[in-house]
């Protein structure tokens, strides 16, 4: 799908960044999640502090298992105006250091917003 195909279709477009964002977590790719997350960005997750751009940037790289597939096979998209949520259940199958193998399932809630057209 190409750039004019993803801004007319505003939840694939969503899709598609979700996708590049599971795509840098299996990869680890610093450069990707800094392209997709905003300077401003914060995680949330039960029980943790909040975590800014870098922190979340180096835990996601820093994390010693190897994430082999992640997605999710219920996740909706949520449109309004320039604000887009995504929720579902992710699931991952990852690799650990002494070579188990664990799946991992979570619920998400990610919110995007479009900026300068995109």
């Amino acid at each position: 799908m190409n750039q004019t195909e993803l801004n007319e279709n505003p939840h694939q477009a969503v899709r598609h960044v979700q996708e590049e964002f599971w795509n840098a977590l299996k990869n680890k790719d610093r450069e990707a999640f800094e392209k997709i997350l905003d300077i401003d960005f914060i995680a949330r997750t039960p029980g943790q502090p909040n975590q800014g751009r870098a922190g979340f940037i180096q835990s996601l790289i820093g994390f010693p298992a190897q994430v082999h597939s992640i997605g999710s096979d219920n996740l909706e998209v949520h449109i309004w105006g320039d604000i887009a949520v995504t929720t579902g259940v992710q699931s991952a199958e990852i690799e650990l250091p002494d070579g188990q193998t664990k799946t991992n399932t979570i619920a998400i809630t990610n919110v995007f917003q479009r900026q300068k057209g995109q």
